[in-house]
């Protein structure tokens, strides 16, 4: 009977497991992979990270856009927080140095507590002007972090309030003119005759 043919990737997804604190034996029977493959893996987890890069780099030779997987990523994250420098890491797996500080800012982002800001119910709020710093401070941060979808369609809200607004402003405009339609022809009614 023929082998299976495992990917890296999926191989360093049963040691992620094994390193989470899942038996051996227990991911044998989920996947059907034997305790001593396993084992195996486990034993050769650097190898196998080397053999990653070297597949996202013969991907890079060939003509097609190069994608790293989420496993890459998170290594080359690790490393950079770990003190590495993004230049050194960059070089060494012949990943753009763009891309790492890409990867690197996405998780820092991911990581940063949500800064709630409660309200109190009446219709006077009073804040402190260290209150004031930081909520403006917030509204700041997050303006940074807007994505491009965030940023049209706060644009695409902004246009349909003027539009609402706009189409106010000719429904009172058009009130008006009726009004003073009528108004003219009850006054044309009650001019004399040899004034018309």
């Amino acid at each position: 009977m023929a082998q299976k043919k495992y990917t890296t990737d999926y191989k360093l997804s049963i040691v992620d497991r094994i390193e989470k604190g899942e038996s051996r034996n227990s991911v044998a029977k989920k996947t059907g992979i034997s305790a001593l493959t396993i084992k195996n893996w486990t034993e050769k987890k650097d190898q196998l990270i080397d053999n990653l890069f070297d597949e996202a780099k013969n991907r890079k030779k060939s003509n097609r856009k190069k994608r790293y997987n989420d496993k890459i990523k998170e290594i080359v994250v690790k490393r950079i927080e770990g003190g590495e420098s993004v230049y050194k890491v960059s070089k060494e797996l012949s990943i753009p140095y763009l891309t790492i500080k890409n990867w690197v800012i996405v998780s820092q982002n991911r990581k940063k507590p949500v800064v709630t800001i409660s309200i109190p119910d009446t219709n006077e709020v009073i804040i402190s002007e260290e209150e004031k710093k930081e909520l403006i401070s917030y509204m700041e941060e997050n303006a940074r972090n807007e994505s491009p979808e965030d940023t049209m369609l706060r644009s695409i809200d902004k246009q349909n309030e003027e539009i609402s607004a706009l189409k106010q402003i000719i429904s009172d405009l058009q009130d008006e003119i009726d009004m003073l339609k009528k108004a003219a022809i009850a006054l044309s009614k009650q001019l004399p005759a040899d004034f018309e």
